[in-house]
This record gives C-alpha cells, structure tokens and sequence, in this order.
C-alpha cells in the first residue's frame, strides 16, 4: 500500500488547546466490528456455536437460515461451514453471505467480488442451496455510498449491476437487511412517540427503496436482525412503546411485501445500564432476566409478539392474506393509529390496531371490495383482544426495574352492531378484533 496520509505527531504542526484526534486526518478502517475499540471491547460474552443455536429449541427443528463470513474468511471455510451442517443433520433454510458490510466501509464492488467466489464455491458443493445478503446494518433510508465514475452512489444498485455483468445475479435468492430505527435508544417523551408514528412509512420507504435500487418484485426480502435500538441497553423495548413499536414493525414490514422477520434477541439477558442516558435501564430482550439468564418477568416485547403470532394471525404455517388497511385517526401528518389486515385459514378476518396515543379511541371497521361492492362489516361474534398499558407498565429502578401490573392480554366476545358500529380501542395498545363479516346492509335480528 501507498500512503498518501501526512501523518502529523499528536500535538500536529501547530499544538494547539484542542485534542490531537480533532488535527489528524480521520482514518476508517474495517474489522469485525469497526465500531468498537478498546474502551468498549466485549469481555463478558462469547458467540454461541452451530451446534448450541440448532439444538437450543431456538429453530424448534425448523429449516433455519446459517450466517458464513465473508471479509475474514474463506470460500473453502464456508463450503466447510455447510458441510458441518449437512453431516450434522440440521435442517438449511437459507445461507446468508457476509455481515454489514456499510459498516465494514466495504464498496459494493469489491463486496460483489467476494459474494461471487463465495456462491460459486458453496454452490460448487451444493447446487441446490439458496443463498443471499449482502445483510445491510440497521439503515432507515437508501445506502449510499462513493459516486463512481458515472455518479451512481447507490451502493446496492451497484451491488447488483456487478452481479449482472459478472452473470451472477442467479446467484442471489435473497436479499436481507437489519432494522434498527434509533442509534443510541436514549428517546423519551415527544421524541419517543414521534418515532413510534414514523415507523410504519420508515419501514416502506425502506422496501420501496431496496427495488428502486433494482431487487426484483419477486426476490423475497428478509429482515434478520432487528431492534428498537442498535444500542443492546435501550429502556424502549421493555416500556409499552416498545411492544406498540414491535408490532407496527412486524405487520408493516409483512404487509410492504417483507418476506420474513425475525425477533432479537430470543435469549433473556440481563438489564444493562445505558451509557447515552444512565438513568435508563433496558435490553433487547422480550424478558425481565439475571445474570445467570433466569426468567423473572415476561416484558413488553413478549406480549406484543404473542399479539402478533396468536391474536393477529392464526398460530401454525397455514398461509394468511394480508390486505392493504388504514385509519383515518392521524397526528402530523402520521397515522397515530395504525391498522393491518388479514384474512386467517380459519375463516377469519383479523384487524390488528396499533394505539399509540395516551387516551382511548372508537373506530368503526369497513370492508371494501376493490371490484366496487358495497362496503361490508363484522357480523356476529367479535372477538376483541388488547394488550395495552392497562395490562402493563414498566417501573424504571436500575438494576432491579420490574413491570407493575404485568398481566396478559385482555379478552372479551362483542356482538356485533350495525356496520356504523364503533369498537374501543384502549390507550397505547395493540387491539386484535376477529370475526366475519356480511354485507353492510344491517338487518335487526327477529
């Protein structure tokens, strides 16, 4: 390599006042975590091996999807990786090729390079596998990057024509991306809610910008890691907001076309102390834990994702049909409630409502047919289930921070009225209502 750097001695040319780190000319460089440095090193933790992730019960014996290396390893380490897992007889949904490369400072041409080697050599050893990436960290908008000599900054479009021209975008059955909307998890108050409401339209600005940037309409997108925060110790997840925030981040990503989601993180770790707000105890964790990983509280994030695999949908791998829905109840311009539908294999159609305000709102449900039908309604028996702050409030102590009350959710059976009818949906809630649905025309029972 030629440096071209003038390197200056700390103190520079001219010592001045200020920090020599201010004078020098900053230098990025890429490691396993470029992010990170001696101050804030990991000491306490180590990454679980295949063998502990494929027999935990995490997989529940699922095909699931396996992470290979890309920037500090090998193709041969990876062919290597798929055949420890073939010989062991864990089920293989996906690979997933690489890991963040933004924030490796990776330029999508050299990453496109090492993709290539790498399919070509998994796929040399097995043809048949379904292989992805390139596992974008936690970005709200477009990745950009350096223009190149046609002024083309979008790093995934340029990602994409490399495997184009190199005759390899066969190569790429997926493409996956984490989604973590707040950096530093220290927001409360105004700004709390203000995230909350913009997170339905972030997350489709993101999707929509993933096939502007040319993924095909028919490549599944996958989010595999996921988060209020990308920092571990946000207070969020553990609050209310941040089960409302969990559902909206689910049924919006589904309803824009995601192809799957995922929950992180599964196992129950310890409250942590937050460096950007000391006061704020939390993790990414959907329970209250100890150090030794025992279970002493369900938290928000539990209920929020039992609302959205239970209530929401029907439990199992039937396949549902979403429908685009939408409210009319807004604050600055952003839903302040938020609504998703499906039609479940029981029969069923299932509205999930999303609450964010701090009082109780009355919608009334309509059904429209795109083919220009009379509207319809709920008919019968309306299942109503809500998990809100009436079942759940988190009490900020530190170490010892614990939710008062802490109860599951709220269920009750409705008769449905005329199709003007209202149905309560408590204050920062999510609010589930299934049942069937008849023409709009209303008949009195006789």
């Amino acid at each position: 390599l030629t440096d071209y750097v003038h390197h200056a001695p700390c103190g520079g040319d001219k010592p001045g006042r200020t920090a020599c780190g201010e004078r020098q000319t900053p230098t990025y460089v890429s490691s396993v975590d470029p992010w990170h440095s001696a101050t804030d090193r990991v000491r306490n933790q180590e990454q679980p091996g295949l063998d502990l992730i494929a027999r935990s019960g995490l997989t529940r014996g699922l095909p699931a999807m396996y992470p290979v290396p890309m920037l500090y390893s090998t193709p041969e380490n990876a062919v290597a990786e798929v055949r420890y897992l073939h010989a062991h007889g864990y089920p293989i949904s996906y690979i997933e090729l690489g890991e963040e490369p933004d924030g490796q400072y990776a330029t999508p041409e050299d990453y496109a390079t090492l993709y290539v080697q790498w399919a070509r050599g998994i796929h040399r050893y097995d043809p048949a596998l379904k292989l992805g990436g390139p596992v974008f960290s936690g970005v709200n908008s477009d990745l950009l990057t350096w223009p190149d000599k046609d002024g083309n900054v979008s790093w995934l479009n340029r990602f994409l024509n490399y495997l184009k021209t190199h005759n390899a975008l066969g190569e790429l059955a997926f493409m996956s991306f984490e989604h973590y909307p707040d950096d530093n998890g220290c927001v409360h108050g105004a700004a709390l809610l203000h995230s909350l409401l913009i997170e339905p339209s972030r997350l489709k600005g993101v999707v929509n910008a993933w096939h502007s940037d040319g993924i095909p309409s028919t490549m599944p997108l996958y989010i595999t890691e996921a988060n209020f925060s990308s920092v571990n110790h946000s207070q969020v997840p553990m609050q209310i907001e941040g089960a409302l925030w969990q559902a909206d981040y689910m049924a919006s990503a589904l309803t824009n076309g995601v192809s799957g989601v995922v929950y992180y993180q599964y196992e129950p770790v310890p409250l942590a102390r937050n460096a950007a707000c000391p006061s704020d105890w939390g993790n990414l964790t959907m329970f209250v834990a100890d150090t030794q990983g025992n279970i002493g509280a369900k938290a928000a994030q539990f209920f929020a994702v039992q609302m959205l695999a239970q209530q929401w949908l029907q439990p199992g791998d039937a396949a549902h049909d979403l429908y685009p829905a939408s409210t009319n109840i807004t604050q600055a311009g952003y839903p302040l409630v938020t609504a998703y539908a499906a039609y479940r294999p029981d029969g069923l159609w299932s509205v999930m409502l999303v609450n964010k305000d701090a009082h109780e709102r009355h919608v009334t449900i309509e059904f429209s047919a795109s083919n220009g039908s009379e509207p319809q309604a709920f008919a019968g028996k309306v299942t109503r289930v809500s998990f809100g702050s009436a079942q759940y409030v988190w009490h900020a102590r530190g170490p010892k921070s614990l939710p008062a009350p802490n109860d599951p959710p709220m269920k009750d059976e409705l008769q449905a009225g005329p199709p003007s009818a209202t149905y309560a949906i408590p204050a920062q809630s999510i609010t589930v209502l299934r049942g069937r649905i008849q023409p709009a025309v209303y008949r009195k029972p006789l």
